[in-house]
């Protein structure tokens, strides 16, 4: 997960996160019930199966 932001006072204050979440993964429906929305998909290798990846921006 990747994290965005801005600084305040010297404190970070972070407004946006990078999610990858894989396809066919249930868990994935966590996140768009947060309002994660899908910016890019790319194809992954794990143990020798080709999976789909998506990347999702989450408004924090």
């Amino acid at each position: 997960m990747q994290m965005g932001g801005t600084e305040r006072s010297g404190h970070s204050v972070y407004t946006l996160a990078l999610i990858w979440v894989l396809k066919d993964n249930p868990s994935k429906r966590f996140y768009e019930a947060l309002g994660c929305n899908e910016v890019q998909r790319q194809e992954i290798e794990i143990g020798g199966k080709k999976l789909q990846e998506i990347a999702d921006w989450l408004d924090i």
